[in-house]
C-alpha cells in the first residue's frame, strides 16, 4: 500500500547511517550501498582524519603536531537485510576485495573470534540483489556528509565534499592499458634485411608494417595497362 502524507526524505537516507563494529564471531549478510570512502586517520583511535592529508600540507593538524602515526581506513556503506543503513570500517588488508564488489551486489561482513581481527567483508554468492522503490537508495550512498557531522571539525566541508564526489559507481584501480608490441631494435652485424625479417618472424606481422614502424617509406607496384608485367630484356 503506498504511503500517505509525506514521503521519506533523501536527506534521512543520506545522514541515517550507523557505525557496525560487529562484536567478535559474529557476522551479518546484506547489500553494498556505495563505494568505499577512504580516508587517512591517526593512530591511536580512528575517529579523525589527517587533516594535512585532507586538506593539504597547509593546514595545522593535531595529529601531525604530536606525531601520532597515520593509517589508511576504508569506510564501506551497507544495507543489512532488514534495510537499515550500516558503515563498517575496514583496514588496507580488506581494501582490494571490497574495490571488486559491485554496487548492490549481496555481501557478507564480520569479524573473527580472535583478538585484534579487524572487519571483513566479502561478496555473498546466494541470495537477490538489492532493490528499492525508493530512488535515493537506488543510486551509490555517498557518505560525505554523515562523515562531517561524526568527525565535528570546522572547516573542512570543502574538502570532504570534494573528496568523495562521484556521479556514478566504479572501481578505484584501473587496469592498465597494455604496451604495445615492442619492435626489437637491429643486432650488431645484422643487415637491415635480415633484420627485418626477424621482426616479421617474431610479431607476426606484414613486411608493410615492419617499414611503416621503421619510417620508411614503400612504393607499391603499379602494373602496366594490360595486367601482365614485361619481360627484362637478356643483356
Amino acid at each position: 500500500m503506498a504511503t500517505k502524507g509525506m514521503a521519506p526524505s533523501s536527506d534521512g537516507f543520506a545522514l541515517n547511517w550507523t557505525n557496525d563494529k560487529c562484536p567478535r564471531g559474529n557476522h551479518r549478510v546484506g547489500w553494498l550501498a556505495g563505494p568505499m570512502h577512504g580516508i587517512v586517520v591517526h593512530k591511536p583511535g580512528i575517529s579523525k582524519p589527517c587533516l594535512k592529508k585532507l586538506c593539504g600540507n597547509a593546514t595545522s593538524c593535531p595529529g601531525c603536531a604530536q606525531t601520532l602515526e597515520t593509517e589508511w581506513i576504508g569506510y564501506v556503506p551497507v544495507y543489512r537485510e532488514d534495510a537499515k543503513q550500516f558503515v563498517i570500517i575496514i583496514h588496507e588488508q580488506q581494501a582490494e576485495m571490497v574495490d571488486r564488489i559491485e554496487l548492490h551486489a549481496r555481501v557478507r561482513w564480520g569479524r573473527n573470534e580472535a583478538d585484534g581481527e579487524g572487519i571483513w567483508c566479502r561478496p555473498e554468492t546466494t541470495g537477490p540483489k538489492w532493490h528499492s522503490a525508493i530512488p535515493a537508495r537506488m543510486r551509490p550512498a555517498n557518505l560525505a556528509r554523515w562523515l562531517l557531522r561524526l568527525w565535528k571539525i570546522p572547516g573542512i566541508e570543502e574538502a570532504v565534499t570534494r573528496l568523495f564526489t562521484f556521479d556514478a559507481f566504479a572501481p578505484s584501480r584501473v587496469e592498465p592499458i597494455p604496451p604495445a608490441p615492442h619492435v626489437p631494435a637491429v643486432a650488431p652485424g645484422l643487415s637491415e634485411n635480415v633484420a627485418d625479417a626477424m621482426c616479421q618472424m617474431e610479431l607476426g606481422v606484414s613486411l608493410g608494417e615492419v617499414f611503416k614502424r621503421r619510417g620508411i617509406a614503400v612504393t607499391p607496384e603499379v602494373p602496366p595497362p594490360n595486367g601482365k608485367h614485361k619481360r627484362k630484356a637478356k643483356p
